[in-house]
């Protein structure tokens, strides 16, 4: 059953992925700089989510203790200074996963394996440091962050996989549509 429910969860999420593909194409809104409006916060959501749990599901299972911590939520994309009103917005996803303590070392390798499992499908490299490393595909205009997070004392180490949409335009951060999608309303 989880198989099956894993290849239909896969298609969704290539689908999805795909009719976003052209936003990385589009005009950006001539209001604010680098939104487009050709695309909605609402249509960007689900592939954003799928997007995350498809890298989510590729994380070997051995590894996994549980899972701490989902985020959805729009943010801002510029600085209050130049959208005073929260109008440029992406949806974000994000998870982390605590790691069993005895495969803790091996957290650098799970996400070196998971970005190649991405790089084997025209994802590249935009952006690294010593314990994260940022997707991109031109045929999409979602990013993907891989990142490892050391265990501190008392703490599991752990891995976050975020995923972000793009800049689109909105009626701003309290509008009736943001809220919505973050469930406020």
């Amino acid at each position: 059953m989880w198989a099956h429910f894993r290849t239909v969860a896969l298609w969704g999420a290539a689908a999805s992925v795909i009719a976003l593909a052209g936003c990385a194409s589009l005009a950006p809104s001539a209001g604010i700089d680098g939104a487009i409006d050709d695309v909605t916060l609402a249509q960007s959501k689900s592939p954003v989510q799928l997007l995350r749990n498809e890298a989510a599901s590729r994380l070997p299972s051995i590894v996994l203790r549980d899972v701490a911590e989902t985020t959805d939520t729009s943010v801002a994309c510029g600085t209050a200074d130049a959208d005073p009103e929260g109008r440029a917005r992406s949806w974000m996803s994000g998870l982390l996963v605590h790691v069993t303590n005895s495969r803790a070392a091996s957290v650098p390798i799970v996400i070196r394996d998971l970005t190649a499992s991405f790089l084997e499908q025209d994802w590249v490299v935009s952006e690294e440091a010593a314990d994260a490393v940022t997707l991109t595909n031109a045929g999409s205009a979602v990013t993907i962050e891989l990142a490892s997070i050391a265990r501190g004392e008392g703490q599991s180490a752990s891995i976050s996989i975020t995923t972000t949409g793009p800049c689109v335009l909105t009626d701003g951060a309290g509008s009736d549509e943001v809220k919505e999608l973050e469930g406020d309303l």
